[in-house]
């Protein structure tokens, strides 16, 4: 008796179908044969391995305790440093008559080469905390505390320094607390609140 040939298909049959043991094949004769599929198992192809990975680890969002961590850790930093006496009066932290002077931490992005700073005054009663971001010819500002809300922004270019409206800063804002929501969370808990800020 001639041995049927097995068509293509049956070697790309669904799991379903497997578990039933057997199938029904044409034959080249046109008859109908029952194949074994167990007989078929060596031409099944190796089954592939879904690894059960996690999910990617989402970027963290800024809290109290994150404020609290880039506090702790600019305040640490030995420098003081100074901002300009126009930009520190539109926010009413100076006369303006002098340079203010300042803590300050600084953030790399991975997006931009833009320099990012998380600013404190030195004085230990204030709530005052400015987020700065140095891009090439222009300087963003933001004023906020503890509560990551924004309270003002400015902005210093070729027309001097202004404020700007919180809606129009709104969006860079919130991308900058992200990023030092990031930089936060590889620093160390601190455990308490975020003292005055």
């Amino acid at each position: 008796m001639k041995t049927p040939a097995i068509r293509p298909w049956a070697i790309r049959l669904s799991t379903a179908v497997l578990l039933l043991g057997a199938v029904f094949a044409p034959a080249s004769s046109g008859a109908t044969v029952l194949i074994d599929l167990n007989a078929l198992a060596q031409f099944q192809p190796t089954p592939t391995i879904l690894l059960n990975n996690p999910p990617p680890k989402a970027d963290p969002v800024m809290t109290e305790e994150l404020m609290a961590r880039l506090i702790k850790h600019t305040r640490a930093v030995p420098e003081t440093r100074s901002i300009f006496a126009e930009l520190c009066v539109i926010f009413e932290l100076c006369d303006g008559t002098k340079m203010m002077p300042m803590k300050m931490a600084m953030a790399q992005s991975d997006v931009s080469d833009d320099d990012h700073y998380f600013t404190l005054t030195l004085e230990a009663d204030s709530t005052d905390i400015l987020i700065l971001v140095d891009h090439p010819f222009v300087l963003y500002a933001y004023l906020t505390d503890k509560t990551g809300k924004l309270r003002a922004a400015a902005i210093d270019d070729k027309n001097g320094v202004r404020l700007i409206t919180n809606e129009k800063a709104a969006e860079k804002f919130r991308a900058e607390l992200a990023l030092f929501a990031k930089e936060a969370a590889d620093l160390p808990p601190t455990g308490t609140a975020a003292g005055n800020y």
